[in-house]
């Protein structure tokens, strides 16, 4: 009498266990040598969806080859026979569910994407680095990797800079109530001009970037009117009285999100001694 596991021949359910085995390295192997040959070819983007749609369509083949014709399971008299155990399973594998369901919105939607930089509540601006189907990992600016569930990063704020193209910065500065206001405007608008990061005034290889990002018909949906550089002004709004203060607000425009910090240190340093020449006190 042949020996048998749950009415699955000893030798087939061992044979099922092969196949899972061989299925798994050669879906892994697969993704890897596609990402391998065409890292080089096409975008890492490109390359990354079709590396997984690869290794998923092995996954499915060889663990459907298995349980139909290996272990020679009728899927569904299996599934009708579960009754309770399956909602048993169902009840304590529910966050999984929760975040494939969120996985598959997240891939469909475009919410985010590889090679992304985005915000997710108070994760801080990242790089994303792997959207899989349970969970999204980003590479934040100090280098902080974060490994955030996909069901989390859909109950959250969801910054998407790259989807905008560019980006407007507030910058906070007091001066004096005595202050020439039109000298501080002038002054502020200058300084943002002749930093190469900023817009509209961009130049070299910034530039050529930017204009091409405005073409863009994804980046389009997202900019309004704002189809030209010159759309992309610099504003300086006086907000209220202090203290013998005047608030002043500066909203600069920038494409590269990941140099945030750095473009706002050396506007607001040039800034600064641009207004003690002046003799503006801050």
């Amino acid at each position: 009498m042949a020996l048998t596991i749950s009415n699955v021949n000893i030798e087939n359910f061992l044979f099922f266990i092969l196949i899972f085995f061989v299925t798994v390295v050669l879906g892994n192997l697969i993704k890897l040598m596609l990402r391998k040959t065409l890292d080089t070819k096409i975008s890492l983007r490109s390359s990354k969806v079709i590396s997984l749609i690869a290794q998923y369509v092995i996954f499915c083949v060889g663990f459907y080859f298995g349980i139909i014709y290996v272990l020679q399971f009728d899927l569904k008299a299996l599934a009708a026979s579960l009754g309770v155990i399956t909602l048993a399973i169902a009840f304590a594998a529910q966050q999984l569910v929760q975040n494939l369901i969120a996985g598959l919105i997240i891939s469909f939607k475009k919410i985010l994407r590889f090679e992304d930089w985005a915000e997710v509540g108070l994760s801080g601006i990242g790089r994303v680095t792997d959207v899989s189907l349970t969970h999204t990992t980003i590479r934040g600016l100090t280098g902080k990797v974060m490994y955030l569930s996909n069901a989390t990063i859909l109950s959250s704020n969801v910054a998407n800079y790259s989807k905008s193209g560019f980006v407007e910065i507030p910058i906070s500065i007091s001066v004096s109530a005595s202050a020439d206001l039109d000298k501080v405007k002038q002054i502020a608008l200058s300084v943002a001009d002749k930093n190469k990061l900023i817009l509209p005034k961009v130049g070299g290889e910034e530039k050529e970037a930017a204009k091409s990002l405005i073409k863009l018909g994804a980046i389009r949906n997202f900019l309004g009117k704002k189809t030209k550089l010159n759309n992309f002004k610099v504003r300086v709004l006086f907000l209220d009285i202090v203290g013998g203060k005047i608030n002043v607000s500066i909203r600069i425009w920038i494409r590269e999100i990941n140099l945030k910090e750095d473009i706002v240190s050396e506007y607001v340093k040039t800034l600064q001694g641009e207004l003690i020449k002046a003799n503006i006190t801050l």
